[in-house]
């Protein structure tokens, strides 16, 4: 919905690129289960090719980059995949530090005295959007918390993939 939004603005600007950003982070945490910061740190290296069978996408955390440090893969579902792709060619543009690798910029991103910071600042303002439309109280956190319990719900007896999927 946000960016069904968005593609009615006439002149977009930083702010709405701001939003599409916080929305395909979203998306992506939705999709994936990663990690905030795993979320908020992720550069293009992370993402493998489109299947053209079925319009996923790959997308791996390095094990230096993982809690446990062992490598996490996951997959985009078609339509983040093509909301990436519009986020890359449309809004990203628009938010500036194009020296930076990662795909949502952010002040600080690139210090790492201040990473964990800018990570909490931009998992923050992704909060507040849910709260302003959804009037839901929400973090990043409990995303990864209710998609494994619909996981173990949906699988009883499966536990251990809903773990695997943390």
């Amino acid at each position: 919905q946000l960016y069904d939004d968005l593609h009615r603005v006439d002149e977009p600007t930083w702010t709405h690129a701001r939003t599409a950003a916080d929305g395909l982070l979203l998306a992506i945490a939705f999709d994936t289960t990663f990690r905030r910061a795993n979320v908020v740190l992720l550069t293009p290296e992370n993402f493998g090719p489109i299947d053209k069978k079925t319009g996923r996408m790959p997308v791996e955390i390095e094990p230096e980059h993982a809690k446990t440090e062992q490598p996490y893969m996951s997959e985009l579902r078609p339509r983040t995949v093509k909301l990436l792709a519009e986020f890359q060619g449309v809004w990203r543009p628009l938010l500036g530090n194009q020296g930076t690798p990662y795909l949502f910029p952010e002040e600080g991103l690139d210090d790492p005295a201040r990473q964990r910071t800018a990570v909490t600042r931009v998992a923050s303002r992704v909060a507040r959007l849910v709260r302003r439309r959804l009037d839901v109280d929400f973090c990043l956190h409990d995303l990864r918390r209710l998609l494994a319990t619909i996981y173990a719900e949906a699988n009883p007896g499966d536990e251990r993939t809903a773990q695997l999927k943390l």
